[in-house]
């Protein structure tokens, strides 16, 4: 898919192709004019990258907190660790980059619905 360009809305029923200036009834997924698919929201591909920046970014956030804060907060209280410690970390790391990701998925999939795209 090479061009990515947003639709010109018509009416509340038509919009008008960027590419060929075809009118074109809204709901419809191909341009009749020059056979240009028509994506109404986020394509799988945007959602899956942003899925993996939401991934990375709360999963690395999420291990430097859970990794370092239990051993700072020993050192400042003087505390005792358990041998659980990192485990526990990785596991919470590892869900928080879980839902950091499915997070900016649907982030993605809200900023770009019911604005149609036509990709030649």
């Amino acid at each position: 898919m090479e061009s990515n360009r947003s639709a010109v809305m018509i009416n509340d029923e038509n919009m008008s192709c960027p590419l060929c200036d075809t009118v074109v009834r809204k709901g419809l997924f191909v341009c009749r004019g020059c056979q240009s698919v028509i994506i109404y929201d986020a394509t799988h591909k945007e959602k899956v990258e942003a899925a993996k920046l939401g991934a990375a970014m709360l999963g690395i956030v999420a291990l430097l907190l859970f990794l370092d804060l239990p051993y700072w907060l020993a050192s400042l209280f003087s505390w005792r660790l358990s041998d659980a410690t990192v485990p526990v970390a990785l596991a919470l790391a590892i869900g928080s980059a879980f839902y950091g990701g499915v997070l900016f998925w649907n982030r993605e999939k809200r900023k770009k619905a019911g604005i149609p795209r036509f990709f030649r």
